[in-house]
């Protein structure tokens, strides 16, 4: 009785299973329509637009095809390749410095301690507060150069009247960036440490690990996918600074703070070149696509690594 009993259960869950995968296509008919319609039918019609000059300041010369010529124009010019290395620095160094701030803060944070909790919530403030509400406190209360914090600080060594945000504008956004994304990567790293087997870290104390060890040799190799995890949302938002830029520096002196979003918005509503701009939002995916693309693989062979193990 027992094996009719369980081929008609197997041939039942063959019949559901089959049935699923018969309405599989139904059911994600609309998700996949919805992300078609708001992500990919506006990128083919920016790729469109990036192949023709068009500004809408001179409407009298039409709206021309050029095929490539606003990319051969782009990649040949020094303010791309300027708008690149600032986007790079702006990207690298914020990732970096908000894992190290943020990891040493969530690594004491993991300790249980009075008043820990209160911590975690006040160190997630500057992650809450609106991108042009942060840069507008940096401008005006951080660094001006009459009455900012910043310049009384530099006061008391003899230091006055700096004008932060002309001369070093690229460290004034990396430092609002990183008082920014600090906290996200806490958020993350904290879960991390938190995830640590009890039973390692009790096993580890029993035989004599000191803290450093501790560190190095448990808790590190243990955070090797939150810390991947949080470089890789870092890099994909850090890559988008543009608000900032507007408030701070306006991508000056000169181009010196100009990174391709903002080039981006200068091309496009400064000169109202829509083609360059359109070209400059296309080069950008495309980097972003291939930086995401290899951290994502990096990720998964972590992920593969540590199931293997």
């Amino acid at each position: 009785m027992s094996v009719p009993t369980a081929a008609i259960k197997s041939k039942s869950r063959t019949r559901l299973r089959s049935k699923q995968l018969n309405n599989f296509p139904r059911l994600h008919i609309p998700v996949i329509l919805f992300i078609v319609l708001t992500t990919q039918i506006p990128f083919l019609a920016n790729v469109f637009l990036s192949a023709h000059s068009w500004n809408l300041l001179l409407p009298y010369l039409g709206f021309k095809l050029v095929w490539v010529s606003n990319y051969w124009n782009l990649l040949t010019s020094a303010a791309f390749w300027q708008a690149l290395g600032v986007t790079a620095f702006i990207t690298i160094g914020t990732t970096i410095l908000a894992l190290i701030v943020g990891g040493l803060t969530a690594w004491l944070l993991s300790y249980d301690f009075p008043g820990s909790s209160v911590l975690s919530a006040l160190f997630t403030i500057p992650f809450l507060t609106m991108p042009t509400v942060s840069a507008l406190m940096w401008k005006d209360q951080m660094f001006n150069p009459s009455f900012g914090l910043v310049d009384w600080l530099v006061g008391r060594f003899g230091v006055h009247g700096v004008a932060w945000l002309s001369s070093a504008p690229k460290v004034v956004i990396l430092i609002a960036g990183v008082w920014q994304w600090t906290p996200f990567a806490m958020l993350i790293l904290l879960a991390g440490f938190q995830s640590i087997p009890v039973e390692v870290v009790d096993a580890a104390q029993v035989d004599g690990v000191n803290w450093r060890q501790r560190f190095m040799f448990i808790e590190l190799p243990f955070m090797r996918r939150y810390i991947e995890v949080a470089a890789l949302f870092l890099i994909l938002f850090t890559m988008q600074t543009f608000g900032k830029i507007y408030i701070l520096t306006q991508g000056g002196p000169g181009t010196e703070s100009t990174n391709l979003p903002y080039m981006t918005y200068q091309s496009g509503f400064v000169t109202w070149e829509m083609g360059t701009a359109a070209a400059l939002g296309v080069i950008t995916v495309a980097i972003s696509l291939i930086v995401i693309n290899y951290l994502w693989k990096l990720l998964r062979f972590g992920i593969s690594e540590n199931t293997e193990s």
